[in-house]
């Protein structure tokens, strides 16, 4: 390349030579796009003239030569890489093409499958058409059937209306004719009322007349009356008095009956003692438990006299009726020792479901007697045989305080097991804080072993593994006749809370609750 080719080449073939094919048309795309070009043209040129003032012209062209090397070298690399380049590219077209072809089969099975499935939905066309023909039909058929009901149906809606309104009018003149009789009743009633008032007047006045001569003989009748009446009143005296005699002369029998029968009782004790001793072997526990003990026949009399009458004791258990219906009851209460039943009849007034456990024979008899289901048995024992978490509740009223240590502890374990989560467990015991409790009425009864503070059952209870302990305290003495001194005495702030103690001990709750909840 020589310098004037490479002036040519900066100019960009501007302006178009003469003789140039085409030269109008490239001379018209010269001029439209001469206003862009321009700018890379000057640069070109001076970019030329500068290399040509630094190198002249035998280092330019030198210099272009290596450049157009280096071209043809980067031409011969970008040929390669186009012939790489098209080979990869008809790889790439031969798969297409096969794959092609593979998907132009699917498309050909799908359309074949279509094609079926476009006659199968074709006889299921028909066959709903035919279906809707028939449904239509019947539509038909029965709009048909319900226009005539329809007709039938008014005519004799209107043949009743019209009996109807036969029947009104006919009602009507039976009343208007009834109306009209109480019409003429009621005249002829005033009528009868004026004629009577007429005669009472007259009947009073004849009375009136007749009253001053007849009160002298009723007085004297009176008189005679009073005398009569003083005759039968002795007479009732008399009879009761004689009655009261035959009361007290039949008291006195059942009295010494009753001491009879008690002493009968002992000496039937004394024989079942001595025919145990005398018996040549020992008796299994089945016939030892199957003998009444002598406490048995005196038990239910020793509770009432000292717990009280059932009644009482139903209305003093009815408090923990709130407990158990707060609970989402899942399985039965189970009362231990359940005694007389008190507390059973009270949950079935609820519609609780429960049941009892108890040693006494003739408790549980007397409780099944009466509808309630109670079982005969020891407590711990029945628990051992209760599935795990299946019940609500266990109760026990003034059972505690009749075991040892150990059986209590052995009680609460197996009731926490036993217990459902969010069951309760109620153990009520006498409160021996109250020292008339806690060293004398505590020993009223012989089967009592020992009394429990609160404190100590409320720690076994948590200990063994129940929450939200509560002691609830119950039953407040009435007989507190201790009052403080007046304020007005100088020595009244010294003695006040000494008095206030010592009620506390004497006059306190006479029992007290332990509940705790298995979470």
């Amino acid at each position: 390349m020589n310098l004037s080719e490479a002036e040519a080449h900066a100019q960009l073939g501007l302006p178009v030579p003469k003789g140039t094919p085409k030269r109008s048309l490239k001379r018209l795309v010269s001029r439209l796009s001469w206003f862009f070009l321009r700018h890379q043209v000057a640069y070109n040129v001076d970019v030329l003239k500068a290399l040509n003032s630094e190198l002249g012209p035998a280092g330019l062209m030198a210099r272009l030569d290596a450049q157009e090397a280096r071209l043809n070298t980067q031409t011969q690399v970008l040929d390669t890489l186009g012939r790489d380049l098209w080979a990869a590219i008809s790889a790439q077209t031969d798969q297409i093409d096969s794959q092609g072809a593979d998907i132009w089969s699917a498309v050909a099975d799908i359309w074949s499958a279509m094609a079926a499935r476009s006659t199968a939905h074709s006889k299921e066309l028909e066959n709903f058409e035919s279906f809707n023909r028939d449904l239509w039909a019947a539509i038909a058929a029965q709009s048909s059937r319900h226009d005539e009901l329809s007709r039938d149906l008014w005519a004799a809606i209107t043949k009743q209306t019209d009996q109807i309104d036969t029947l009104a009018h006919d009602l009507w003149e039976a009343v208007h004719q009834v109306w009209k009789s109480i019409s003429d009743a009621r005249e002829e009633l005033e009528e009868a009322q004026a004629a009577l008032q007429i005669h009472v007047d007259l009947m009073q006045r004849q009375a009136f007349a007749r009253h001053h001569e007849g009160i002298g003989s009723l007085r004297s009748e009176l008189v005679e009356m009073n005398l009569q009446f003083g005759e039968i009143h002795k007479r009732i005296e008399a009879a009761a008095s004689k009655m009261n005699e035959q009361l007290a002369a039949l008291r006195k029998e059942i009295e010494a009956a009753a001491t009879e029968s008690r002493r009968r009782q002992g000496t039937v004790d004394v024989l079942l003692h001595e025919v145990r001793r005398s018996l040549p072997e020992p008796l299994s526990a089945e016939a030892i438990e199957g003998l009444p003990s002598p406490m048995d026949a005196l038990y239910a009399d020793f509770q009432e006299v000292f717990r009280g009458p059932s009644y009482s004791v139903a209305r003093s258990v009815q408090d923990y009726l709130p407990d158990i219906l707060a609970l989402q009851r899942h399985g039965p209460v189970v009362d231990l020792g359940s005694g007389r039943g008190e507390w059973l009849e009270v949950l079935r007034g609820a519609d609780v479901d429960a049941y009892g456990v108890d040693l006494s024979r003739d408790f549980v008899e007397q409780c099944q007697g009466r509808g309630l289901k109670v079982l005969l048995g020891d407590a711990c024992e029945h628990l051992k045989a209760v599935p795990e978490r299946s019940l609500a509740a266990v109760t026990a009223f003034h059972l505690v305080e009749h075991l040892s240590v150990d059986c209590l502890v052995e009680m609460i374990d197996l009731s926490v097991r036993a217990l459902q989560p969010g069951g309760v467990l109620i153990l009520e015991t006498p409160n021996p804080e109250n020292l008339t409790v806690g060293a004398s009425s505590f020993y009223l009864d012989p089967s009592h072993v020992r009394p429990l503070p609160p404190d100590l059952l409320a720690f076994l209870v948590e200990a063994r593994g129940l929450a939200e302990v509560e002691t609830r305290f119950l039953h407040p003495s009435a007989d507190n006749k201790l009052r403080a001194p007046t304020a007005t005495a100088a020595w009244s702030a010294d003695v006040a809370p000494l008095v206030e103690a010592v009620g506390a001990r004497l006059y306190g709750p006479l029992d007290y609750a332990i509940i705790g909840r298995r979470i």
